[in-house]
């Protein structure tokens, strides 16, 4: 291996030192000479050591040298924290990074600019900020080196990594910038196969209040925007983001929590959980994962207990949506969004479009596969539905809703409204059909109001009614309330479409029941008035099968299987439709399996709230670390959902007969 010139001048002054010596007199293992250890670890090629704000500042500023004359605190150094350090709100951005800084779990607080400038093909992993406050307030116009700005990285690209990294109890803020700005917590940008992994911000909050002149942003609470790169395992948690615009600027801002736009990503198991996201500027699009997203594949969300808001009264446009906003030729699929509130306001004109949909406000293009809704509220001044609320020829499989209200409500009669779970509003450009296949709604309420209202669990309205684009199939209705001047199970639009197996029991039509298939229904033998969290079963006559709801966590109230038959507990992870029911484990096994889950919980929050204790959290923050971990264990972590590829269509809650 060559060595590197300050190594090489090293080794010369030890041999020189010691040539005088006789060769008798030298020990087994050659001692360390003072050259050797005078020379700084950077000068060694050694992982060199970041215990301080001075050691900080060193990084790629060339403030020591080697023999040489080279960097002793090298861009392209191995770097390894020690301790926490405090920059004091005075940080000076390293710049082009191409090394390896390892956090170490360690804490860097009070940033106020992005850590690092420019990340090319360097690592950033095992890093915590805290309490950093960025603020971004010129009227000049931002070039092209200075378009991302944020707390970690400004620009991530060349391959980089950013990964196991923390954003806490931070904030930014945009005031007024000319130009286009992407603002970003833990990168500003993130271009050319960057890979993200298992970072997470919480804690948190961005703004951005005011756009000078004709500008817009991409603004996100992870990163601004993302091409050609890769996001795994990152999470958000209990964070705000916050777009408004002031001015008579005709522009808007790309919004999201992972990303204001992206082009060409992969993004898997991502997780947002107890997020709001307010905008209010004239154009609105913004999104759980992302405002707006081309050619990117998103799968493994989990959406929990987040609100999405868009209330401004004059503006031109709203798409807001729990994942996607705006989707080009993106495939999205294995998504489950709980406990979700959506609310698109704003006046519906001739001109203006409002949507607002959990998985895409508006879609173009692409498919949307696999997708699980529960508890939420969805209302709009526009087109509102689960998978997608202004669609152009997107293909739609496999949509449950469980416990969700969907309102489309009326500010005049003479715009259309249309409320559904699989597809509001169809615009169809072609005479190729487009696959809305297995929608299923369970304790649902979706209603559109005024004359021009259509509601429907299928497709709500399509445009050019001359030439249908649909192809419906396998359309599911339980204990379900549609209403609408215009509605209907399939589609709200007219009764002349194309589609087959609908089935429907205890569901109503503008208060009319309509039943068609009950028997062949799964329906899972609910009733209205079961809590939305229950698990439930349900056994056909003579048989020992079982289909079972795996995201209702809840005990059942009662056991309708047999008690003379052994059963596999295994096989309830194994089929995505059925399963052999048999007779339960014994009471005592239960009661064992029972106690050691308890006892488990119980000293995983201890664990929780000691190491809460040591990182210095008190009140309120202490109190909920325990309740926070748990709840991100259970619903953010692929392991404890049991997450594989197809593990959707476990509860896909269907018994279909093809």
């Amino acid at each position: 291996m060559t060595s590197s010139p300050a190594l090489s001048s090293t080794i010369t002054t030890s041999e020189s030192s010691s040539s005088a010596a006789s060769p008798s007199t030298f020990p087994t293992s050659q001692p360390t000479s003072p050259a050797t250890t005078l020379t700084p670890p950077g000068c060694r090629g050694e992982q060199i050591h970041i215990g301080n704000k001075n050691d900080l500042d060193k990084i790629g500023n060339k403030q020591e040298l080697c023999a040489n004359d080279e960097d002793a605190y090298p861009a392209n150094g191995k770097y390894i924290q020690t301790a926490n350090i405090d920059a004091g709100n005075n940080h000076d951005p390293i710049k082009g990074f191409t090394g390896d800084y390892n956090g170490n779990g360690n804490s860097i607080s009070n940033l106020n600019d992005c850590l690092f400038k420019l990340v090319d093909g360097g690592k950033v992993r095992n890093l915590v900020i805290q309490n950093a406050s960025v603020i971004i307030d010129s009227y000049g116009s931002l070039d092209n080196d200075n378009k991302g700005q944020g707390v970690v990285v400004c620009k991530a690209e060349g391959k980089a990594q950013l990964k196991n990294n923390t954003v806490e109890d931070s904030n930014v803020k945009l005031l007024k910038v000319r130009g286009k700005v992407n603002l970003g917590m833990l990168a500003g940008e993130v271009l050319d196969n960057t890979k993200l992994e298992g970072n997470q911000v919480r804690h948190s909050s961005m703004s951005a209040d005011i756009i000078y002149g004709y500008s817009d942003a991409s603004v996100g609470i992870l990163t601004g925007t993302a091409s050609d790169s890769e996001f795994k395992d990152n999470a958000i948690d209990y964070c705000q983001l916050t777009t408004d615009q002031t001015d008579n600027g005709s522009q808007g801002k790309f919004a999201g929590l992972m990303a204001g736009e992206m082009c060409k990503v992969k993004i898997w198991n991502s997780c947002l959980t107890n997020n709001r996201m307010v905008a209010n500027t004239k154009v609105v699009v913004a999104g759980g994962v992302a405002g707006k997203a081309r050619q990117t594949t998103i799968e493994g969300t989990r959406a929990i207990n987040n609100t999405m808001l868009a209330q401004r009264g004059d503006t031109n446009s709203i798409k807001i949506a729990v994942i996607i906003a705006d989707a080009l030729n993106c495939t999205i699929r294995d998504t489950i969004a709980m406990d979700n509130e959506l609310i698109s306001e704003g006046k519906r004109g001739s001109y203006r479009r409002l949507c607002a949909g959990i998985v895409t406000a508006e879609c173009h293009s692409s498919t949307i596969e696999n997708t699980l809704a529960k508890d939420s509220d969805l209302s709009s001044k526009g087109n509102v539905a689960v998978a997608s609320a202004h669609d152009y020829m997107c293909n739609i499989r496999n949509t449950t809703a469980r416990n969700i209200t969907i309102t489309a409500r009326a500010e005049h009669n003479k715009a259309i409204h249309v409320a559904a779970i699989a597809k509001a509003e169809v615009q169809c450009h072609a005479r190729t059909k487009y696959e809305i296949k297995q929608t299923t709604a369970i304790d649902c309420r979706i209603s559109a109001e005024g004359i021009n209202g259509y509601a429907a669990v299928g497709v709500g309205f399509e445009t050019y009614r001359q030439h249908s684009c649909q192809t419906i199939s396998d359309t599911t209705a339980c204990n379900t309330t549609i209403k609408g001047n215009h509605a209907g199970i399939v589609a709200g639009y007219y009764r002349e479409h194309s589609s087959t197996r609908t089935r429907a029991c205890n569901t109503t039509v503008n208060g009319q029941s309509e039943n068609p298939d009950c028997s062949k229904a799964n329906c899972l033998r609910e009733t209205t008035d079961a809590p939305a969290t229950q698990l439930t079963t349900a056994t056909t006559t003579g048989s020992n099968k079982t289909t079972t709801d795996f995201f209702n966590t809840s005990p059942p109230t009662s056991s309708p299987v047999s008690t003379t038959d052994n059963v596999d507990t295994s096989s309830l992870l194994l089929n995505a439709d059925e399963v052999d029911a048999g007779i339960p484990l014994p009471a005592m096994a239960g009661a064992v399996v029972a106690g050691i889950l308890t006892g488990g919980i119980i000293l995983y929050a201890s664990y929780q709230w000691y190491q809460g204790y040591q990182q210095g959290l008190r009140g309120t923050k202490l109190a909920l670390r325990p309740i926070t971990c748990i709840k991100d264990a259970i619903f953010c972590h692929a392991p404890a959902m049991g997450y594989k590829r197809d593990s959707m269509e476990l509860v896909s809650l269907r018994s279909i007969d093809v």
